[in-house]
């Protein structure tokens, strides 16, 4: 985990005792500031000068392998679900609560087919770039996603509108502000949202060999490319790029998550 502050950097790891465990799976900023990290042994809380752990040692949980957390910021209600599916941990007003609950369903049947949640980037959950999914916009709307086609859904699933678009990598999607891309490997990027399709090319940067990072529940999408780091930002459905930082050793570091 690396902290920056006045475009000064401090790595914090379990090398040196200063986190438990380096196995970051998400990272998210609550409502009260305090950042929240979901690891392979417990749920993390930072307020900026302390690690504070909650797993089996202290706790009533029986399993401590996380990975994703999901909610709403806004809404000071953020969850995570560990690796047995059926003990949440409910985080609000800083604190946490384990509740045993099953986790839902992961996918959603629309037309007789099955599209499963997707988790953000990189996934947790799925390797199979060719599957369909479904992303829910903090709007309520829903896009469901093939290799063929793009629909959009109101909160009730019926449907917005219906796009052939016929892509090879799922993984190349994320949303921002309610809007729907689709970045390729030369730049070239398609946007869909309730106001139509779009497309543009994201320029200045190199885009081949690059890396995305979708926090879902923050709604920051990020791109490395050799070690730099830019974050990607939707301006009236055109996808721009700023760059946030450079890590010498980003690209060899196993970095699965990303926060601003």
């Amino acid at each position: 985990m690396a902290c920056q502050e006045n475009y000064t950097a401090r790595w914090y790891t379990a090398d040196n005792n200063e986190l438990q465990q380096n196995s970051i799976k998400a990272i998210v900023q609550g409502k009260h500031n305090f950042i929240w990290m979901t690891t392979e042994n417990g749920i993390v809380r930072y307020d900026g000068n302390n690690f504070l752990v909650f797993n089996s040692s202290n706790t009533s949980l029986e399993h401590t392998r996380f990975t994703d957390i999901f909610g709403s910021i806004e809404k000071d209600s953020l969850t995570s679900y560990n690796e047995s599916k059926k003990e949440l941990v409910f985080i609000r007003n800083a604190k946490v609560q384990i509740l045993k609950k099953n986790a839902p369903k992961s996918s959603l049947v629309r037309n007789g087919r099955h599209f499963f949640f997707h988790d953000g980037l990189p996934s947790n959950y799925s390797i199979n770039q060719h599957e369909p999914y479904y992303i829910r916009l903090s709007n309520g709307n829903i896009f469901f996603i093939d290799n063929q086609t793009i629909e959009l859904c109101d909160s009730k699933m019926k449907s917005i509108s219906k796009t052939p678009f016929k892509n090879d990598n799922i993984f190349n999607f994320f949303a921002l502000n309610n809007s729907l891309f689709y970045l390729e490997d030369n730049g070239n990027y398609h946007c869909f949202s309730e106001k139509g399709e779009s497309s543009g090319k994201l320029n200045a940067i190199p885009t081949r060999n690059r890396r995305l990072f979708w926090n879902i529940t923050t709604g920051q999408v990020f791109l490395s490319v050799k070690n730099k780091i830019y974050q990607l930002k939707n301006q009236n459905d055109q996808l721009t790029a700023q760059l946030i930082v450079e890590y010498k050793d980003f690209e060899t570091s196993n970095i699965i998550s990303c926060l601003f």
